[in-house]
Protein backbone atom coordinates (compact mmCIF):
# COMPACT_ATOMS: atom_id res chain seq x y z
CA UNK A 1 0.00 0.00 0.00
CA UNK A 2 1.46 3.73 -1.12
CA UNK A 3 2.36 5.65 1.53
CA UNK A 4 3.13 9.72 1.04
CA UNK A 5 5.70 11.88 2.69
CA UNK A 6 6.39 15.23 2.67
CA UNK A 7 9.74 16.29 4.74
CA UNK A 8 10.81 20.03 4.84
CA UNK A 9 14.49 20.39 5.71
CA UNK A 10 16.48 23.56 7.42
CA UNK A 11 20.30 23.85 6.13
CA UNK A 12 22.14 26.05 8.61
CA UNK A 13 24.54 28.47 6.39
CA UNK A 14 27.42 25.97 6.00
CA UNK A 15 25.34 23.65 3.96
CA UNK A 16 22.92 25.94 1.60
CA UNK A 17 25.11 25.49 -1.10
CA UNK A 18 25.03 22.00 -0.89
CA UNK A 19 21.05 22.03 -0.64
CA UNK A 20 21.03 24.20 -3.55
CA UNK A 21 23.45 22.59 -6.23
CA UNK A 22 20.91 19.08 -5.15
CA UNK A 23 18.57 20.81 -7.31
CA UNK A 24 19.85 20.06 -9.86
CA UNK A 25 21.81 16.74 -9.89
CA UNK A 26 18.78 15.24 -7.23
CA UNK A 27 15.84 14.63 -9.85
CA UNK A 28 17.72 12.05 -11.54
CA UNK A 29 19.06 10.29 -8.62
CA UNK A 30 15.33 10.43 -7.15
CA UNK A 31 14.48 8.29 -9.93
CA UNK A 32 16.78 5.57 -8.91
CA UNK A 33 15.46 5.48 -5.56
CA UNK A 34 13.59 1.73 -5.00
CA UNK A 35 9.98 1.88 -4.13
CA UNK A 36 9.64 5.44 -5.36
CA UNK A 37 7.52 5.85 -8.12
CA UNK A 38 6.93 9.84 -7.97
CA UNK A 39 9.02 12.71 -6.09
CA UNK A 40 9.33 16.26 -6.02
CA UNK A 41 12.48 18.32 -4.79
CA UNK A 42 11.77 21.50 -4.52
CA UNK A 43 12.93 25.02 -3.09
CA UNK A 44 10.92 27.28 -0.75
CA UNK A 45 9.39 30.89 -0.49
CA UNK A 46 9.15 33.42 2.43
CA UNK A 47 5.99 33.47 3.64
CA UNK A 48 2.81 31.20 4.32
CA UNK A 49 1.87 30.93 0.79
CA UNK A 50 3.55 30.91 -2.43
CA UNK A 51 5.96 33.96 -3.09
CA UNK A 52 8.50 35.58 -5.34
CA UNK A 53 11.43 35.38 -2.55
CA UNK A 54 13.61 32.43 -2.17
CA UNK A 55 14.35 31.11 0.87
CA UNK A 56 17.32 29.78 0.44
CA UNK A 57 17.67 27.91 3.83
CA UNK A 58 14.37 26.08 3.39
CA UNK A 59 13.96 22.90 0.96
CA UNK A 60 11.10 20.55 1.22
CA UNK A 61 10.96 16.63 -0.84
CA UNK A 62 7.79 14.81 -1.68
CA UNK A 63 7.69 11.25 -2.51
CA UNK A 64 5.09 8.55 -3.17
CA UNK A 65 6.53 5.16 -1.79
CA UNK A 66 5.62 1.82 -2.61
CA UNK A 67 5.62 1.10 0.95
CA UNK A 68 7.08 2.27 4.42
CA UNK A 69 10.22 0.23 4.69
CA UNK A 70 11.30 2.61 1.04
CA UNK A 71 11.15 5.56 2.71
CA UNK A 72 12.96 4.72 5.95
CA UNK A 73 15.61 2.98 3.50
CA UNK A 74 15.83 6.39 2.09
CA UNK A 75 16.48 8.07 4.92
CA UNK A 76 19.29 5.97 5.43
CA UNK A 77 20.66 5.87 1.81
CA UNK A 78 24.18 7.19 1.14
CA UNK A 79 22.61 10.53 -0.79
CA UNK A 80 19.18 10.78 1.04
CA UNK A 81 19.98 10.35 4.35
CA UNK A 82 22.64 13.33 3.77
CA UNK A 83 19.66 15.86 3.72
CA UNK A 84 18.71 14.47 7.46
CA UNK A 85 22.24 14.78 8.20
CA UNK A 86 23.25 18.21 6.75
CA UNK A 87 20.29 20.21 7.91
CA UNK A 88 20.29 21.75 11.61
CA UNK A 89 16.25 20.70 11.53
CA UNK A 90 14.10 18.27 9.16
CA UNK A 91 10.40 17.01 9.49
CA UNK A 92 8.36 14.59 7.87
CA UNK A 93 4.61 13.71 7.79
CA UNK A 94 3.63 10.18 6.69
CA UNK A 95 0.36 10.46 4.73
CA UNK A 96 -2.08 9.38 2.41
CA UNK A 97 -4.32 11.60 0.02
CA UNK A 98 -8.20 11.68 0.27
CA UNK A 99 -9.33 14.08 -2.68
CA UNK A 100 -7.63 14.67 -5.09
CA UNK A 101 -7.99 17.06 -8.21
CA UNK A 102 -5.59 17.90 -11.76
CA UNK A 103 -2.46 16.43 -12.43
CA UNK A 104 1.34 16.91 -11.87
CA UNK A 105 3.77 16.93 -14.64
CA UNK A 106 1.51 15.12 -16.73
CA UNK A 107 1.26 12.57 -14.27
CA UNK A 108 -1.78 11.75 -11.33
CA UNK A 109 0.42 10.64 -8.51
CA UNK A 110 -1.62 10.19 -5.77
CA UNK A 111 -4.50 7.25 -5.12
CA UNK A 112 -7.30 8.67 -3.34
CA UNK A 113 -8.22 6.56 -0.06
CA UNK A 114 -10.93 6.26 2.55
CA UNK A 115 -10.14 8.46 5.70
CA UNK A 116 -8.64 6.52 8.53
CA UNK A 117 -10.79 8.63 11.12
CA UNK A 118 -7.68 8.76 12.96
CA UNK A 119 -7.52 12.46 13.03
CA UNK A 120 -9.55 15.42 12.31
CA UNK A 121 -6.51 17.45 10.68
CA UNK A 122 -5.59 17.78 7.41
CA UNK A 123 -3.04 18.42 4.78
CA UNK A 124 -3.58 20.32 1.86
CA UNK A 125 -0.97 20.47 -1.21
CA UNK A 126 -2.28 23.03 -3.82
CA UNK A 127 0.01 23.16 -7.22
CA UNK A 128 0.18 25.36 -10.10
CA UNK A 129 2.40 25.68 -13.54
CA UNK A 130 1.57 29.73 -14.18
CA UNK A 131 1.26 30.81 -17.86
CA UNK A 132 4.29 33.11 -18.70
CA UNK A 133 2.06 35.49 -20.14
CA UNK A 134 -0.04 35.43 -16.37
CA UNK A 135 2.93 35.54 -14.55
CA UNK A 136 2.88 39.73 -13.35
CA UNK A 137 -0.67 39.49 -13.30
CA UNK A 138 -0.66 36.48 -10.62
CA UNK A 139 1.97 37.33 -8.41
CA UNK A 140 0.99 41.28 -8.09
CA UNK A 141 -2.12 39.15 -5.95
CA UNK A 142 -0.25 36.70 -4.75
CA UNK A 143 0.56 39.13 -1.11
CA UNK A 144 -3.02 39.64 -0.22
CA UNK A 145 -3.70 35.72 -0.85
CA UNK A 146 -0.54 34.58 1.44
CA UNK A 147 -1.57 37.45 4.03
CA UNK A 148 -5.19 35.39 3.99
CA UNK A 149 -3.64 32.34 4.84
CA UNK A 150 -0.88 33.73 7.67
CA UNK A 151 -4.16 35.35 9.67
CA UNK A 152 -6.76 31.82 8.94
CA UNK A 153 -8.46 30.52 11.39
CA UNK A 154 -7.48 26.71 12.15
CA UNK A 155 -4.03 26.95 10.30
CA UNK A 156 -1.82 25.11 12.01
CA UNK A 157 1.26 25.34 8.96
CA UNK A 158 1.81 26.43 5.54
CA UNK A 159 4.86 27.28 3.54
CA UNK A 160 5.40 28.03 0.12
CA UNK A 161 7.61 25.32 -1.98
CA UNK A 162 8.18 25.12 -5.82
CA UNK A 163 10.48 23.30 -8.36
CA UNK A 164 11.23 26.43 -10.32
CA UNK A 165 10.88 29.79 -9.18
CA UNK A 166 8.16 32.40 -10.04
CA UNK A 167 6.43 29.58 -12.64
CA UNK A 168 5.87 26.06 -10.89
CA UNK A 169 4.47 26.95 -7.76
CA UNK A 170 3.00 24.47 -4.94
CA UNK A 171 1.62 25.14 -0.94
CA UNK A 172 1.70 23.35 1.64
CA UNK A 173 -1.02 23.85 4.73
CA UNK A 174 -1.85 22.11 7.76
CA UNK A 175 -5.31 22.92 8.74
CA UNK A 176 -7.25 21.28 12.59
CA UNK A 177 -10.30 20.41 10.36
CA UNK A 178 -11.74 20.32 7.30
CA UNK A 179 -14.14 23.23 8.89
CA UNK A 180 -11.38 25.44 9.08
CA UNK A 181 -9.86 24.52 5.41
CA UNK A 182 -13.28 25.16 4.16
CA UNK A 183 -13.67 28.71 5.94
CA UNK A 184 -10.62 29.92 4.61
CA UNK A 185 -11.50 28.32 1.22
CA UNK A 186 -14.63 29.74 0.48
CA UNK A 187 -14.91 32.69 3.05
CA UNK A 188 -12.32 34.43 2.97
CA UNK A 189 -12.60 37.64 0.16
CA UNK A 190 -8.76 37.36 -0.94
CA UNK A 191 -8.74 33.62 -1.55
CA UNK A 192 -12.17 34.12 -3.26
CA UNK A 193 -10.98 37.09 -5.38
CA UNK A 194 -8.08 34.68 -6.37
CA UNK A 195 -10.19 31.92 -7.49
CA UNK A 196 -12.08 34.36 -9.22
CA UNK A 197 -9.13 35.74 -11.18
CA UNK A 198 -7.85 32.20 -12.01
CA UNK A 199 -11.14 31.54 -13.76
CA UNK A 200 -11.04 35.13 -15.55
CA UNK A 201 -7.48 35.30 -16.55
CA UNK A 202 -6.53 31.55 -17.26
CA UNK A 203 -3.32 31.68 -14.83
CA UNK A 204 -1.96 28.12 -15.55
CA UNK A 205 -1.20 25.77 -17.65
CA UNK A 206 -1.63 22.90 -15.19
CA UNK A 207 -2.86 22.62 -11.77
CA UNK A 208 -3.87 20.19 -8.79
CA UNK A 209 -5.25 19.88 -5.29
CA UNK A 210 -4.70 17.73 -3.27
CA UNK A 211 -6.49 16.64 0.44
CA UNK A 212 -3.96 13.98 2.77
CA UNK A 213 -4.93 12.57 6.35
CA UNK A 214 -1.78 12.65 8.20
CA UNK A 215 -0.94 9.52 9.71
CA UNK A 216 2.61 10.33 11.60
CA UNK A 217 5.34 12.68 11.75
CA UNK A 218 9.13 12.57 12.38
CA UNK A 219 11.25 15.20 13.71
CA UNK A 220 10.54 19.15 14.88
CA UNK A 221 9.72 22.23 13.00
CA UNK A 222 10.82 25.22 14.93
CA UNK A 223 11.87 22.88 17.84
CA UNK A 224 7.85 21.49 17.85
CA UNK A 225 6.38 19.31 16.30
CA UNK A 226 3.78 19.70 13.86
CA UNK A 227 1.10 18.07 14.80
CA UNK A 228 0.47 17.15 18.60
CA UNK A 229 1.15 14.10 19.58
CA UNK A 230 -1.97 13.44 21.15
CA UNK A 231 -3.33 14.09 17.29
CA UNK A 232 -0.91 11.71 15.41
CA UNK A 233 2.14 9.72 16.49
CA UNK A 234 4.90 12.01 16.82
CA UNK A 235 8.71 10.11 16.10
CA UNK A 236 12.51 11.31 15.96
CA UNK A 237 14.02 12.21 12.75
CA UNK A 238 15.61 9.01 11.53
CA UNK A 239 13.74 6.20 13.42
CA UNK A 240 16.38 3.12 14.72
CA UNK A 241 15.30 -0.37 13.97
CA UNK A 242 13.63 -0.39 17.60
CA UNK A 243 11.32 2.12 16.32
CA UNK A 244 10.15 0.82 13.09
CA UNK A 245 7.59 -1.54 14.68
CA UNK A 246 5.59 1.15 16.67
CA UNK A 247 6.17 3.65 13.23
CA UNK A 248 4.34 0.64 11.25
CA UNK A 249 1.35 0.48 13.81
CA UNK A 250 1.04 4.15 13.40
CA UNK A 251 0.58 4.43 9.18
CA UNK A 252 -0.89 0.70 9.26
CA UNK A 253 0.05 -2.63 8.65
CA UNK A 254 -0.67 -2.94 5.30
CA UNK A 255 1.55 0.29 4.69
CA UNK A 256 5.12 -1.46 5.71
CA UNK A 257 3.93 -5.11 4.03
Amino acid sequence: MPITSISFFHFPKGQRWWAFSQMRTGPGKLAKIKGLHFAKLMGSGHGAGFSAKPNWSVYSLLGVWDSLDDFLTFQHHNWGGQYFQRSDEAVTLLQHPIKVKGQWSGQEPFSEEKPHGQTAIRGIITRATIRPGQLIRFWKQVPHTSRATEAAEGRLFSLGIGEWPWIQQATYSLWESEEAMRQFAYKSKAHQEAIRMTHEYDWYSEEMFARFEPLATLGTWQGQPLIEPAEVPTFSAVPPPTEHPALAKAVGKKTAS
